[in-house]
């Protein structure tokens, strides 16, 4: 009898521990996930910022707090933020070829990306913005483009009519947006979408948006490639090793 007591104890328990489990809210998810190996099999699923890190790297605690930032500034939303230690879990590193402390990887299908710039919080999130935007934007129509300079201030655009969609400068400005996808944002336009920043006749013409105001790609001074380089910095920036 008492046996049979402790067994109907112990399902009550289970039903009860299972029970919590299925009604828990997302206030009781972890804000950053600790994985392990399976990882490899979570990350074909959503999107993912991961840091891969060894117990003993200073950097990495340093960079915990921050992580716990991100993690509640994506909480709730399509984003998952994990760290994984990478000396334990050895498969999961090998797999994603981690060579050092901290590596913080974006992953979303395909897309693994490296992060390799300053390590705060906003820096993080326009990595994270980066990684998950289309390489080249489409802005819809002249209202689109103005809101776009508002929200995003500095990037590269290709002003190009219709028939011109198969030109060679529109292929060359698609592969260096892939080539540069973490450096800027790069959008393409037609000229009656920027007419009121500029009357642009030309076309393809590549352009970097920048403090409101068009300036145009000369190709008898550089390359389209040194003038994303060179473009690519804001007017005043803060001095840090991101820029150097």
């Amino acid at each position: 009898m008492p046996k049979m007591r402790s067994l109907i104890l112990a399902i009550y328990l289970i039903i009860i521990s299972l029970f919590a489990s299925y009604n828990c809210n997302e206030d009781d998810d972890p804000l950053v996930y600790e994985m392990d190996d399976r990882v490899i099999d979570f990350t074909t699923q959503g999107k993912w910022l991961i840091m891969f890190y060894a117990p003993w790297c200073g950097h990495c605690k340093k960079l915990e707090p921050v992580f716990e930032e991100i993690g509640k500034f994506y909480k709730g939303k399509m984003m998952n933020i994990a760290k994984v230690d990478a000396t334990r879990f050895v498969k999961a590193a090998n797999h994603f070829e981690i060579k050092g402390y901290p590596t913080i990887k974006f992953i979303y299908g395909k897309t693994n990306v490296n992060f390799f710039g300053e390590r705060r919080k906003g820096d993080l999130i326009e990595f994270i913005k980066k990684a998950d935007a289309p390489r080249v934007s489409r802005v819809l129509h002249q209202l689109d483009f103005e809101n776009t300079k508002h929200e995003i201030q500095l990037f590269f655009v290709l002003i190009i009519k219709k028939e011109h969609m198969n030109s060679t400068i529109k292929n060359e400005f698609f592969s260096l947006a892939e080539k540069h996808f973490l450096d800027a944002y790069f959008y393409f336009a037609l000229p009656e979408h920027v007419v009121k920043t500029a009357k642009v006749t030309d076309s393809p013409r590549v352009g970097v948006i920048k403090d409101n105001e068009l300036e145009l790609w000369d190709s008898s001074k550089s390359t389209m490639e040194e003038f994303i380089k060179l473009e690519q910095f804001p007017t005043f920036c803060e001095v840090t090793s991101k820029y150097f």
